[in-house]
């Protein structure tokens, strides 16, 4: 099938995803910058969305990353493509889990200078594991600023 409007047409990267030796879905994952970083279609709708299932040994130690590409640095690693983390009705039972830790959030929330030229940044990040502080002070040194210190606090 084709379609005819490709106004929001962009390259990816597909990814299949095979459950006993069968193709069970695809994600596509962008190579520009955009907010859906992953597609991720499953074409049998009971199938795990786990890459690289059947590629690792269940009974070893079995590292669980978010992403494919993530998974394919590890040894015995698996990803999951949108799953909801439920591993263990696949056999897994021994997971390590491996987060990406990607910031859900980070803005400035107040910037300055003190008399003596140090600049002072204060930013609001939230990951999923909590939200922080950071205090960034920079010196001025000839052309450009340099970092002096960075204070992080976990709010």
């Amino acid at each position: 099938k084709t379609f005819d409007d490709t106004k929001y047409d962009e390259p990816r990267i597909i990814i299949p995803m095979f459950y006993e030796k069968t193709l069970i879905g695809f994600q596509g994952r962008s190579l520009g910058i955009n907010k859906i970083k992953y597609i991720t279609v499953m074409l049998h709708e009971d199938a795990p969305k786990i890459y690289g299932l059947d590629d690792v040994k269940k009974d070893e130690t079995v590292y669980v990353t978010e992403g494919p590409f993530d998974s394919t640095f590890l040894s015995n690693a698996i990803a999951l493509c949108g799953a909801d983390g439920d591993i263990s009705k696949w056999g897994i039972c021994d997971p390590v889990w491996i987060y990406d830790n990607e910031p859900r959030n980070f803005e400035i929330v107040h910037k300055g200078e003190s008399k003596s030229d140090v600049h002072y940044f204060i930013f609001q990040l939230i990951t999923s594991n909590g939200s922080f502080r950071i205090t960034a002070y920079l010196h001025k040194s000839v052309d450009k600023y340099l970092i002096q210190s960075i204070e992080i606090e976990k709010n």
